[in-house]
């Protein structure tokens, strides 16, 4: 039975005053960092770890989570980088692309070909709502179209040119068909914007995209730390339109808990989101959260 209710916890919070959330901060790459894994463009991607250069301000402590807001690059001024309205994509990375998961994708394009190639018009600004990116992990930056199917995307396979060091300003080349390019120096300047709060869930078990999940689970995730939370709602369902448009049909539960067991059927794949609510006067402000899927035993 599905439990409707809406959590008491909820009415208690609503009249609570929202938390300011906590300073951004930004990192900025123009230069090689032994902590940083320069030289590197893995098959049309940028491997990076956040939070690794410079920091603004100097005396920011990383969070073992930071939320992406967003990330800058340099068009190469030699005036190449041909391919034209494209995403950001942050994936993860094992050292191998084939087996990497989208972790998040920016929230607007960036016309590359239209972009100029000489500084400040140069610069090429994507946005995130708030991926979560972990402290000391490797992720694989990479740039994205949709694909035929909806909801698939492709990676563009033309060649895309970043400004690099005054060494090297015809830019760091990533081309389609070269496993590695390990120019000396090679130097991508970017400019990437976190938080250290999120208004978001995140982190959700079983992770998105897990196979042979028993069918009864606990799932649960971590509450965003931007505020006080006022409750939970809980979608689960087979049918991922119905969960990604907030169907009533696959509400499972509002809660005031960051974890909820259900007991689900045998080699089916479900969807499922939380939304959390944050307190405010005179109604509470729904953040719905990302679809993400598993598939069980």
């Amino acid at each position: 039975m599905k439990n409707k209710s809406i959590s008491l916890v909820m009415a208690i919070f609503i009249a609570l005053c929202s938390v300011v959330f906590a300073d951004t901060f930004t990192e900025t790459f123009h230069d090689i960092d032994p902590l940083f894994r320069s030289n590197q463009a893995a098959f049309l991607s940028h491997v990076i770890t956040p939070a690794k250069t410079a920091l603004d301000p100097a005396e920011t402590t990383v969070p073992d989570v930071m939320y992406l807001l967003d990330w800058t690059y340099a068009k190469s001024s030699s005036g190449f980088g041909a391919t034209g309205e494209a995403y950001l994509g942050v994936l993860t990375w094992d050292g191998n692309l084939n087996n990497s998961t989208i972790v998040g994708i920016s929230t607007n394009t960036v016309n590359m070909a239209a972009t100029a190639n000489t500084y400040p018009d140069s610069l090429m600004t994507w946005e995130f709502d708030y991926v979560p990116l972990a402290k000391d992990t490797q992720y694989a930056i990479v740039w994205l179209v949709p694909g035929k199917e909806e909801g698939t995307w492709n990676l563009v396979t033309g060649g895309v040119e970043l400004e690099v060091s005054t060494a090297y300003p015809w830019g760091g080349v990533i081309q389609s068909g070269f496993t590695t390019i390990n120019q000396p120096n090679w130097n991508p300047h970017f400019i990437a914007t976190y938080s250290t709060a999120t208004p978001y869930v995140s982190t959700p078990d079983p992770a998105n995209g897990a196979d042979n999940v028993p069918v009864d689970v606990e799932l649960s995730w971590i509450g965003p730390n931007a505020y006080a939370v006022a409750g939970y709602d809980v979608y689960i369902d087979p049918n991922e339109t119905l969960v990604a448009e907030g169907d009533l049909s696959a509400l499972e539960a509002s809660t005031d808990q960051t974890s909820l067991p259900v007991s689900l059927l045998n080699g089916t794949t479900y969807y499922w989101r939380v939304d959390v609510y944050e307190p405010n006067d005179p109604a509470p402000i729904l953040h719905a959260g990302p679809v993400w899927s598993f598939t069980t035993v």
